[in-house]
């Protein structure tokens, strides 16, 4: 449909502009990813079409570096919207995630050590965002391990053998288990919309 085509790549725009300016604009993106952004993307990943793929690469453009906010409460929802933004982006454009494979798994890596370093640190609401920050951090990277391959798998292989630290090796052993559960339960192209409340 070009109509929805159209539609992503508006939204994709306005983030665009949107995306680097001051903090008082991370409650305006979280609007635009979960209001506007995401719906379009799940209808695209329950169709088999060329649309998700033409999206793509402005779609992660904009997603990946806004999993790095983290601004207490507002950064932590509007890092959780750009985590469902990209797994809806994934499987709406599964055919060429495995060329973008080492950024996103690189990203979502980073995203899930921000928000465990803090995890201590936060209280109230910020503990639960933060706390479904990182469950949703795995979930992704299990989806990416499997929408993306061998070369997913040999990202993670080089971030293993790179860093020692017991936290990082206990968290790539429950992305590898939730990636096969994911497998046997055929629940690797579930999309998912984002919940506020």
């Amino acid at each position: 449909n070009k109509d929805r085509r159209r539609f992503t790549l508006k939204f994709i725009s306005l983030l665009q502009s949107k995306m680097f300016r001051h903090t008082e604009e991370a409650c305006l993106i979280q609007g635009i990813i979960s209001g506007g952004l995401i719906p379009m993307l799940k209808q695209q990943a329950m169709i088999e079409n060329v649309e998700g793929v033409e999206i793509a690469r402005a779609a992660l453009q904009v997603l990946l570096p806004l999993l790095r906010w983290d601004l207490g409460e507002v950064g932590k929802q509007l890092q959780i919207v750009s985590l469902i933004g990209l797994i809806n982006l994934m499987n709406a454009a599964h055919p060429i995630m495995p060329h973008h494979s080492a950024k996103i798994i690189c990203e979502l890596f980073a995203c899930w050590g921000h928000s465990n370093r803090y995890l201590n640190e936060c209280k109230g609401r910020e503990l639960e965002l933060c706390q479904t920050s990182i469950s949703l951090t795995t979930h992704a990277t299990a989806i990416a391990l499997a929408l993306c391959g061998e070369r997913a798998h040999q990202t993670i292989a080089k971030i293993r053998s790179s860093d020692v630290d017991p936290c990082l090796v206990k968290h790539i052993t429950e992305v590898e288990e939730h990636y096969r559960q994911l497998l046997q339960e055929n629940k690797i192209h579930d999309t998912h919309y984002y919940n506020a409340d």
